[in-house]
């Protein structure tokens, strides 16, 4: 990193510069119990490497991954839920104008320390027949819970992480004419998150954002096999919340935004 002493860039008033390699294995598998059902598991090591801000006594950030879970499908039917925890060592932070570490830091990196992050996966999808039209219909869901795992300077066993809903979950169910028309509506809620690490542990509600459901609508026709036309709206309903606290102050989702469009490929 070069770090200049005037706007102009012209004064170079310290470098730093930092090095890092890890061994990254991974093994998983997958077996079909019968026709119908298969279970899978998976274990992998993590890596994020550190900045050019880096301080020389700081490590990378490095994970143990695992997962394991069940998949079931019968004609159009498909079910999967998937269970995941990962383990955490030297949590880091990269910090930036645009994205501020806990600490206020807007350049180099803050370590958070110990963490886990665990949870479930689940998704399901099938389609209907109503006369000539197909109602294919899926949803996902997600429950994730990040936390500080051990105590340290700055945080305490038990602190919620950053930037992690806890639930996350969506539906789409769409329409088809089987003819070259189709509509679908998508909606999708996310839960408030910690602002920085460690919110639960305070009752302002300017550590959090706020919970969101948007409902988006889609229309697409194709006219031939080389163009089609379409016309979408997001966010149908013109939701408003704070989904975003940084930087510098709240932020919202995107409005109620409507467009109309023609692709064509060749």
């Amino acid at each position: 990193r070069y770090q200049f002493a005037d706007t102009a860039r012209e004064q170079l008033d310290s470098t730093r510069s930092n090095d890092s390699d890890e061994w990254l294995p991974g093994v998983s598998f997958t077996y079909d119990v019968n026709d119908n059902w298969q279970v899978l598991a998976g274990a992998h090591k993590g890596f994020s490497p550190l900045g050019g801000g880096a301080k020389e006594f700081q490590e990378p950030e490095t994970s143990n991954n695992y997962e394991a879970g069940v998949r079931f499908n019968q004609g159009s039917f498909f079910a999967e839920a998937i269970g995941f925890y990962s383990d955490f060592s030297d949590t880091t932070q990269q910090c930036s104008i645009a994205n501020p570490c806990d600490n206020g830091a807007e350049s180099g990196n803050y370590v958070l320390g110990e963490s886990v992050v665990r949870g479930l996966e689940f998704q399901a999808s099938n389609t209907f027949e109503a006369g000539s039209f197909l109602i294919p219909i899926d949803v996902t869901y997600t429950y994730t819970k990040g936390e500080i795992s051990e105590d340290n300077l700055n945080n305490l066993d038990g602190d919620e992480l950053a930037d992690i809903p806890q639930n996350m979950f969506s539906m789409r169910i769409a329409l088809d004419n089987q003819q070259g028309w189709l509509n679908y509506v998508v909606a999708k809620y996310a839960d408030e998150m910690c602002v920085s690490t460690g919110c639960n542990r305070s009752n302002s509600r300017f550590d959090k954002t706020e919970s969101v459901f948007v409902t988006d609508f889609v229309s697409r026709y194709e006219m031939n096999n080389n163009m089609a036309v379409y016309f979408k709206v997001e966010n149908l309903f013109d939701q408003q919340k704070i989904v975003a606290r940084s930087p510098h102050g709240a932020r919202p989702n995107k409005p109620q935004t409507a467009s109309f469009g023609v692709e064509y490929t060749f």
